[in-house]
This record gives structure tokens, sequence and C-alpha cells, in this order.
């Protein structure tokens, strides 16, 4: 979680694209809508009531009736997802199922978390898929029938109770999934009539008693004697576990068993290896009454008698006992509550969690909250999470140290919203209460606690949207006192669709949509080639575009022209909504592009820093592509059909200094470099048969960049790695100026390289030189679990580390120029030093704008 986080923290603040970032909560009751006669999340169905799949229903909490002789059926495609709700069933529930159609397709009906439940006392017919995930519970009550003819899927502590009719049809199965080794705690089901198992159809008519997995048979087995040679018999000894397998678990022969009778044949070697849960630690095991210490494991060899083992677990504080002070600033136009904050303070104990609700006053937003800690001055607006009826929540997870919390209120920014672009779903345009909703949420994800009676919605088009993708609707806000300007929305067919929209200053606007749901690989975009206006990106849930290339940005809007450039889009919607395009390029119709798709050994690197597979903007010039590592060979070839408007290429092929090229089947060339001491070569190339120009490939070892303190502007917290935080830069002394160069490992390395040898440029033309040795030791608090021994371990992509350059009072005294060299071994050790690495031969250089 921490890794994601620090990607968002990273575009906001470094792009300031959005003053607030949370994740909306809010309930869609889709067709449940009407049955909530006193808005309280507490719905009764006293009416026949068909979900079909236009409608969307997800609740979390709150409670669901279905009354005596009330059916309530959730046809094919229709999905309802109940969250910690309690659900009673005293009528009849039908999910149904399509077998015919093609795919076949079923209603579901999901019940997640602990305290989600349904009760049924009356008839539930599946048909289609039931879920219960994550601990909820199905309880059938002693007049209640469950009719299994579809699938019943139960896993991640799921539990079901019955004590009325439970039976199946010819395909009905009960899927019990399996268990993470994490959490192997078995289902308890009890009185079941009918099962089948869901991978090899073998059917069990008596489901009474606890069901456990077995990971050596990889099935769901009956406790109570099928443990290890069967039932008891003269020639079987039992093995009686006891203690809480919600504090650690055994396994007999690898086999994972909780408390009960196992039986094993005689002379049989039965192996015991015990394990604490995470917060607990093995206390004492007692072997047939005799106490053997906390061991982990024990082996009862030539098994010739029964034999007891009972295990003690200790639980473990979560962190060292000590207390951490929360100080919260206080506020002027909203209000800040917690359990037991008094006079601004509230002392949490190291390790554990405390949630604050945040309200701001009528007519007030959440502009920034600013947290300290250890010295350290960083906006955390984007951890708020608004929880609708003017609330948001601001969770602190595992305190570790004081901190001071400032949260600043301040009135609507009319300005800032009236550029903002604000996308609902298809599926949310129903009616205008379903677009008040939809707004309510998104304001939230500004700071606005806004309530649906705050809209005013305008009108709605979305005649064409099957066929352009989009549609309109118009919509005023109420702020307190005032209501703002027509405002104009955007109505999208799907959660992760994007919204491309060029305007060119004089009234042509061209809007083109990206979906990735219909097109998981999509990474590049065909736009109109407009030489002025400006290109915003824009979606639901908050989408946000941040450039990976050099592109001139203007209150969020990307200049034009920009012939080719690089996106980094992403949302915070979960599952089917979720977006996340890593490298997205969007190129111009007039743009001369060519792809250099760069390799190390036969295989794609990667960095945070840049997305190997890179296109070079060559329309007005020649162009230098940058890249990590001394990767091998560069692959060069023009875009794909109908992107941009290079269609032929072509380069001398042959044996230069420093490289050679070479034509493949497939009409790209291959430029091989011959040795780790190149690391910047010129290629000549021909475009469309009559634009000639030069492409130079720069290989890099480190990527530099300065950080400065600037008065009235918050300052750069940590060290960039692209979408990463690296080292935390304190400013808290007389330095005010921080240059850092960051080495990036290749070849999925994870140590750090000997040093860099450093070159200082000064302005009255004198150099000096050090060789740094140490990378930096100090992460960003985001980036603590990734970051070991001065190297921070990305998942997918080189590690990397960072070395603190040059450190001074201001950008005036700094160096004019600093080149760098890696280091490979140490100069002063001859039989160790293996010269420099990894494309670094001529040095890399940084020179001060």
């Amino acid at each position: 979680m921490k890794k994601f986080i620090s990607i968002l923290l990273c575009f906001i603040l470094c792009f300031n694209l959005m003053p607030v970032i949370t994740i909306a909560t809010d309930n869609n009751p889709g067709a449940f809508e009407g049955f909530d006669s006193e808005s309280s999340g507490d719905y009764i169905i006293n009416q026949d009531l068909s979900v079909t799949s236009a409608d969307s229903i997800s609740l979390s909490g709150g409670t669901v009736t279905v009354n005596d002789g009330v059916t309530l059926t959730i046809a094919v495609g229709a999905r309802v997802e109940l969250r910690g709700t309690e659900f009673t069933n005293n009528g009849t529930i039908i999910i149904e199922a399509d077998s015919e159609g093609e795919p076949p397709e079923d209603g579901r009906l999901e019940i997640w978390n602990d305290g989600g439940s349904l009760v049924n006392k009356g008839q539930l017919t599946i048909n289609g898929g039931a879920e219960f995930v994550v601990g909820a519970e199905l309880l059938n009550a002693g007049t209640g029938t469950v009719i299994v003819n579809g699938l019943l899927r139960l896993y991640d502590g799921a539990k079901v109770t019955n004590s009325g009719t439970f039976t199946g049809g010819d395909n009905g199965r009960i899927n019990l999934q399996n268990p993470s080794e994490e959490n192997n705690d078995p289902f308890q089901i009890t009185d079941l009539y009918f099962y089948e198992n869901a991978s090899d159809g073998e059917e069990t008519t008596d489901l009474s008693g606890e069901f456990r997995y077995d990971s050596e048979s990889g099935k769901w087995i009956r406790e109570g004697g099928d443990g290890g040679g069967g039932d008891p018999g003269d020639t079987q000894y039992s093995i009686t576990l006891n203690y809480d397998n919600e504090q650690g678990r055994i396994t007999l022969n690898e086999a994972y068993e909780v408390g009960g009778e196992y039986y094993f044949n005689e002379n049989e070697t039965v192996h015991v290896t015990i394990e604490a849960q995470e917060g607990f630690s093995i206390g004492d095991v007692v072997i047939d009454g005799v106490s053997e210490g906390a061991i982990e494991s024990y082996s009862f060899e030539t098994l010739a008698a029964n034999h007891t083992v009972s295990v003690t677990f200790s639980e473990e504080p979560i962190g060292d006992g000590s207390l951490h002070t929360i100080t919260v600033v206080p506020s002027v136009n909203g209000d800040v509550t917690a359990v037991d904050l008094v006079g601004g303070e509230i002392q949490v104990e190291d390790g554990y969690d405390i949630t604050f609700t945040v309200t701001p006053d009528s007519g007030y937003r959440i502009s920034s909250v600013i947290v300290t800690e250890n010295g350290f001055e960083d906006d955390w607006s984007w951890n708020l999470i608004y929880i609708g009826s003017g609330n948001f929540e601001f969770p602190l997870m595992e305190v570790r140290s004081d901190m001071i919390i400032e949260f600043i209120f301040s009135g609507p920014d009319l300005v800032m919203l009236a550029e903002s672009n604000f996308v609902i779903l298809e599926e949310e345009t129903e009616s205008d209460f379903d677009i008040k909703s939809s707004l309510a949420n998104q304001f939230g994800s500004y700071g606005y606690a806004l309530f649906k009676e705050d809209f005013d919605i305008m009108n709605k088009d979305i005649d064409e949207i099957d066929s352009t993708g989009y549609g309109t609707f118009t919509f005023k806000v109420f702020f307190g006192t005032e209501w703002s300007d027509e405002m104009t929305g955007y109505i999208v067919k799907a959660a992760n669709d994007i919204i491309f929209k060029l305007d060119d200053g004089n009234g042509t606007v061209v809007i083109e949509i990206v979906s990735p749901s219909l097109d998981p690989n999509i990474d590049e975009l065909a736009v109109p080639a407009m030489h002025a206006g400006t290109m915003e990106v824009f979606g639901y849930g908050n989408l946000v575009a941040a450039p990976m290339t050099d592109m001139e940005m203007d209150d969020g809007k990307f200049i034009l022209p920009f012939y080719r450039g690089q996106l980094h889009i992403f949302n915070f919607m979960p599952g089917d909504g979720n977006v996340n395009l890593y490298g997205f390029y969007v190129i111009q119709e007039d743009a001369l592009c060519v792809r250099v798709d760069a390799k190390s050994g036969g295989s794609e690197q990667k960095t945070t820093q840049w997305d190997f597979n890179r296109y070079t903007n060559l329309t007005n010039g020649n162009d230098t592509s940058y890249v990590f590592f001394g990767n091998d060979e560069f692959v060069l070839s023009i875009p794909p059909e109908d992107i941009g408007a290079a269609v032929d290429l072509e380069i001398e092929i042959g044996e230069f200094i420093g490289y050679t090229v070479e034509e493949n089947e497939d009409g790209t060339y291959s430029v091989n470099f011959l040795s780790d001491f190149y690391d910047n070569i010129t290629v000549n190339l021909t475009i469309n048969g009559t634009e000639d120009r030069q492409l130079n490939i720069r290989r890099v070892g480190v990527d530099i960049g300065a950080y400065m303190w600037e008065e009235d502007i918050p300052p750069p917290n940590a060290v960039s790695h692209g979408t990463q935080n690296g080292t935390r830069i304190d400013f808290s002394g007389e330095d005010k100026y921080k240059i850092y160069g960051t080495y990036c490992i290749p070849d999925n390395g994870d140590e750090a390289p000997h040093g860099l040898y450093v070159v200082y440029t000064w302005a009255n033309g004198s150099k000096t030189t050090a060789i740094i040795t140490e990378p930096c030791n100090d992460p960003a608090p985001m980036a603590e679990d990734i970051f070991s021994n001065g190297v921070f371990h990305y998942e997918n992509h080189a590690d990397a580390c960072d070395y603190l350059l040059y450190s001074g009072q201001n950008k005036a005294q700094a160096p004019v120029k600093i080149n760098v060299t890696v280091l490979n071994g140490d100069p002063a050790e001859a039989d160790s030093f293996a010269g420099v690495i990894f494309g670094s031969g001529a040095g890399v250089e940084w020179t001060k704008d």
C-alpha cells in the first residue's frame, strides 16, 4: 500500500494536479432506491423487485430486509454487493442464471466482511452465483430453505450455519476456496446435506461437522476421521491437538490441523510443526503432559500409543509499548474529532491506529492537511476519505512517532472548479438523484462536503454515447451562500474510460475516448494535428494524467503542439474501474516519431524513472533518447499504422565507431553497442524517404536532479524516482539547495556499486573531484518498507540507490556542471578495480539551469 500511495503523492505534489485526493465509499442503492424511507441505510423490500443488469447495488453497512410474501430477483448480469450489511430474507430470493447464453451468464449476490450476513427464514434459490467472503455468514434458520442449483462460494473465513433445509440440484455445487497460507482457518459448516466437489465432481452426502483444507491432497476434508490414516481402528492411534487456531497453526505431516483428534497407523512417524500467527509467539508446548518449552517442531517416531499436544501462544505487543502524542492544531472553519482527543492532543500506543473525523463548516472545504513527523513536513491531503453526510475520515495507521497535524479549511475555489472536469457513469444517469449522488462523492475528492440538494442538474445528453463513447450534462452547485455558474460534466460507459479533449482555441474541439476495458493492452493514441490550443485528460474517479516527457502545462492542461507526449494515467478505483497506464503515448497525426526499444542481455529492463519502450520526437529536428544501463541492443522502428506521420524508416547498416546497425526481417533496425565504454552514439535516419534526421542514443547510469527550498512553495520532501519517493530531503539546516544522483542497478541486481566518481565544475572554471562510496541511508517515510542497505527495491523495475552529490546554502554557490561516472570496484585497490560500468564511460553530465 505504501508504494502505491507514494506514486500518488509524487504526482500530486510534483504536478499540483488536485487539492485533495480521496476514495469515495458512499453506497449506491441502485434498484433499492425508494425503499429507504428514512434515508438511514436500512432498506425494506415490501414489494416484488427485480434487480437487472442495468442496476448497480453496492452497500456498506446498514440492513436489507425482504418481507414475507415478497420476491427479490437478482437477474442475469446483475450484481448485488453487500459489505458488512445485515441481510434478512423472510420471503423469496432468486438468483437467476442463463446457461444457454454465449457465454453463459449469472446473477450474483456477494456478501463481504465480518458483520455481513444473510439470515434466510424464507427460500433462497441459487441458480446463478452467491459468494460469502472474509468472515461473512450464511445462517439458514429452521424455517429456511436453501436450494443450490448453481454455485455457492465460501472463502476467507466465510461461515455457514444451517438448521433448516439445504438441498442442491444436478449442477449445484459448493466451492470451498483454498485459504492463503497466512489465513488457513477452517470453514465452520454444520448440517449440510448436499455437496459436490467443485474440482472433481465427487458428491458427498454427509457434510455434518467442520471442514479443513488439506494441503497435501489439495482438498477440503471433514474433521475427525480423515486426518491421517482414516477411521480409528485396532492398528491406529490418535494425536489430540489442543490450541487456539486464531493464534497459531499446527501441521501433522505437513497437513494443517485444527484442534481435535487425528488418527495415524501404528509404527507411522508423525512430524508436528508449530507456527505462531502474526502478532503472537509460541509460549509453551506440552507433549503428553510434559512441558517442552517454546519448541517449533516435534516428532512421534514409530507410533505405538495415543498422544496429546497442547500449545499456548503469547500475544506479542504491536509496538514497543511507548506512547506517541498526536497534536491537532486548532482548526478554523471546520471541526476535528477522535475518541479520547482532549485539548487538541491524543496519545497513541506505538504501532496502533487512530482515525480522526473531519467536518468542514458549511461553505468550506479541506484544502490541505499538513503533517509534521520527525521534523519532516508534508501535505497528507491524499489520506482523506469522504464518508458522506458532510464528514471525512483521516486514518493514521501504525503510529510510530509524535506527530503534529494541521487541517486547513478554506472557502470554495470556484475558478479551480470551473476548470475541473467531472465525469459520471452512464449507469448513474437514470435519475437526477443518481447524478447528484455521484457528484457529491466527486466533490468530496476535492475536499468539499456537499449534499445532493446542493446540486441542480440542468440538461443530460446521452443520445450518441454508444457511437461516440461519451455524453454530457450541465449542472450548478451551491456553496453556502451562492450558486456557481453553469458547468459541463461528462458521461462515460465504463469507470476506466479516459477522455482526451483537444481544443484549438478557435472553436474546434475534438474528444477521443480510450477504453482499457475493451483493450487492456492499449498504450498509445493518435490525436489530431493541432498547432495551438490545449489538451485535457480526465475520467471517472478523479483520474490523474501526469507527464513523463517534457510537455508544457498551464492550469492542468497540456499545451499544443507537443507532437509526442508520454503520460502516466491512473485513478483510485478498485476492480474493473482501476486505471494505471504507465508510459502511455499520445502522438499527433503530423508527428515524425521513431520507437526505441532497449534491451540488456536479451530482455527488456525498466526503471521507475522511464518506460524503456520510448518514442523519440523527430518532427522538428534531431532528438536524443536517454536510457539507463549499458544496454547491448536497441531496436528502432516506426510506430504502428495510423500512429503519427512516419510510414517509412531507412538507416545505413554496417559497423561504425562503437556500434553496429543491421536490418531485421520485419523492417526494423537493431543498433548494438560494442563496449560499455561507449555511452553516446549518433545514428543517421531517413524518414518517409525525404526527412533526414540524427538520433542520439545516450546510455546513462545516473539520473541527476537538483532540489531547492523556496519561500511560499512547499519544499520537495524526497528524491524523485519518477513514480516513487526515494531518499528523504532534509532542509532543516542552512543548506537549502541539494543535488542528488540516483543510480539504477541493472540485470535485477540489488547491491549498490562501489561508488561514484564526481567532477565538479565551478563558476570560475576550476574543477574539483570526489569519490562518493556510500549511498544515502535515510528513506522517505513512504519508502521505508522497500529500503535496505542503501538500496530501494522495486518489483518489476530496477532497484535504485541515491547519492548526495552537493549540498549548499543556495543555488548561486552551487557548481555549474557535474559529471558522474559509476565505479566498478575501488580505484585505490589495483586488484579489485574493474573500471567504470553500465554505459557511463564518458560520465553523466548535469548542468545548472
